[in-house]
């Protein structure tokens, strides 16, 4: 069935880690996910003695851990997961109205459930914003299981550029040039009926991410964060292909490793412009036997 064969958590620039990996086995079935909180605009927190990202990472993490083998698609999973959490907020926060839209709780996620059914595994997947799946079937076949083109960062890099021409290189300093467009994005995800992310609007479940097949084992599947796909969409360093036959081979770390040389050597992001210097960094990689 599924053996954990690797996983990886980071903490970024921030002293904290806003994602979370998880998983749950049973006789013939499992599922595992990653979840990347999105970032916070400011510190501000409205859940008392917690950052609000991470507390609405843990207990989608939680719902997860009831939820994923129930009976059910994806859909039906994941608006019980965002009806529960949603409910929750609104009561720690004493009204999600308190709350401006551009500050509530934002993340990315991954989740897939495998199923043995006779002599092949049912895969279903679903996802929200730019977590990635992907598998490896035992002749190197591999199959992306969500779209590795759902964000287009040039925009904010662009942004970054010209500021960078202006002499504003401090991250901080750069972050605050960058908050207005930062919150029109927050405002965007949090209402439209279009975004594809997951938040606390139950709505979100009609873009949800999704994708269903049939194989035969042995395979792989690795699922990451965004911050671990840098080393891909950014960095140019490796192909799909290529990453895959790696973190096989010689596990996630060499990847954290190799990420973490090329941010400390560009500490102030001017090779590779971006808000942060590093990203949270969360991995798991999982063989079906």
């Amino acid at each position: 069935m599924m053996i954990i064969k690797d996983y990886l958590t980071i903490p970024g620039t921030k002293s904290f880690n806003q994602d979370q990996f998880g998983f749950v086995l049973a006789d013939s079935s499992a599922a595992c996910w990653v979840i990347d909180g999105a970032t916070p605009i400011d510190n501000t927190s409205f859940i008392p003695s917690a950052n609000d990202t991470s507390w609405f990472v843990q207990h989608v993490h939680q719902e997860l851990i009831k939820l994923s083998l129930k009976d059910g698609i994806p859909d039906d999973i994941f608006e019980n997961v965002i009806q529960n959490v949603s409910s929750l907020y609104d009561i720690m926060v004493g009204g999600i109205d308190k709350v401006p839209i551009e500050l509530r709780p934002l993340a990315a996620i991954s989740w897939v459930r495998i199923t043995r059914i006779a002599s092949n595994y049912l895969i279903e997947y679903a996802g929200f914003a730019d977590c990635y799946a992907i598998i490896q079937q035992s002749d190197g076949n591999h199959i992306p299981l969500n779209d590795f083109n759902i964000y287009d960062n040039t925009i904010i890099e662009n942004k970054i550029i010209n500021l960078h021409k202006q002499g504003i290189r401090e991250q901080e300093l750069l972050r605050k040039y960058l908050v207005e467009d930062l919150k029109h994005d927050r405002i965007k995800q949090n209402l439209e009926r279009t975004s594809q992310i997951l938040g606390l609007q139950v709505d979100a479940i009609n873009n949800i991410n999704k994708n269903t097949l049939s194989l035969d084992f042995p395979f792989h599947i690795l699922l990451a964060s965004d911050g671990f796909f840098r080393i891909i969409d950014m960095y140019k360093r490796y192909s799909v292909e290529e990453l895959l036959s790696k973190v096989i081979t010689h596990g996630l770390g060499s990847i954290y490793n190799e990420l973490s040389n090329l941010e400390n050597s560009d500490n102030l992001c001017l090779k590779y412009p971006r808000i942060k210097v590093s990203d949270d960094i969360t991995a798991l990689l999982t063989f079906i036997s």
